[in-house]
């Protein structure tokens, strides 16, 4: 008599293959919830052109049109149709106090009304945003994650001032 294995019985069916929703900076699956696309319209303005490609790509995956300018002295033409500008805060031979200051004015002549934000890992910078003129900071340079959360919640608020 040849010894055989018992006889196999039908197994459950494997679970579910959830897709990956999103994925860190790294390509590694993450644990947070992916960011929801939005509509909007983003002017990036930095002296650095790799932080504005890589920016402008993260942005755009999540729905957003970006535009993008490494010169501070742009013309009322250029925030048409924008809701949110990020500027760089240590530009050569400009600050972004400067900068938002000008296009802020430019804005206003034009009745436009975006929401500025400081883009700077300089802290002293950040915490006084308020005052030059800023409505909001982004502070850590290089985290696309967080960018493109804080640049959805200021196209959102930019949407909600203007209904009202």
């Amino acid at each position: 008599m040849v010894d055989r294995p018992p006889p196999r019985r039908p197994s459950a069916p494997p679970p579910a293959i959830q897709p990956r929703t999103s994925l860190s900076p790294q390509g590694r699956p993450s644990l947070a919830p992916p960011t929801p696309r939005i509509s909007g319209t983003v002017l990036l303005i930095d002296d650095s052109f790799t932080l504005l490609k890589r920016a402008q790509e993260r942005l755009q995956a999540d729905g957003l049109t970006v535009k993008t300018s490494t010169r501070p002295d742009l013309a009322r033409e250029d925030l048409e149709g924008v809701d949110v500008i990020l500027v760089d805060f240590h530009m050569p031979g400009v600050n972004g106090r400067d900068v938002c200051a000008r296009l802020r004015g430019l804005a206003k002549e034009a009745g436009l009304s975006p929401v500025f934000l400081l883009h700077s890992t300089d802290d002293r910078a950040a915490a006084s945003s308020k005052e030059m003129g800023f409505d909001g900071a982004v502070t850590q340079k290089g985290n696309f994650d967080l960018l493109t959360k804080q640049v959805a919640g200021a196209v959102r608020l930019k949407r909600l001032s203007t209904k009202a």
